[in-house]
């Protein structure tokens, strides 16, 4: 399996997308833009579900791992981290589960301050 990161046609240069390469098919995974990460519901399956179900000291070592493996990532989940309670990420991964829908996690911006941003997509 092969990783490739790179910034789509088109998309300002502070997109990111993560791209898996099995064979020469690629899928397109996480999303960052704008300061925010987008699971679509396969990653809010394979990231968060299983550790929101353990609590919320799970889903923040879950997401601090994501940051760590997943280079540009880092930057936004360290932001998620400091912003956010793990009750309230847990409330949100089971509404994309139930709802099967992906989740968006990040932060807006208001001049120097950062507001949290947290919902389906």
């Amino acid at each position: 399996m092969k990783v490739l990161l790179r910034a789509p046609a088109g998309e300002r240069p502070h997109s990111l997308f993560l791209h898996f390469y099995q064979g020469n098919m690629p899928s397109t995974r996480l999303h960052v833009e704008d300061w925010k990460i987008y699971f679509d519901l396969g990653d809010v399956h394979a990231f968060l579900f299983a550790a929101a179900q353990v609590g919320p000291a799970a889903i923040m070592a879950a997401l601090s791992a994501l940051g760590s493996v997943y280079p540009g990532v880092g930057t936004v989940v360290g932001a998620i981290v400091g912003l956010f309670g793990g009750g309230t990420i847990i409330y949100w991964v089971f509404q994309a589960v139930a709802l099967e829908k992906g989740l968006y996690i990040g932060v807006d911006w208001n001049g120097p301050f950062p507001n949290p941003a947290i919902g389906l997509w």
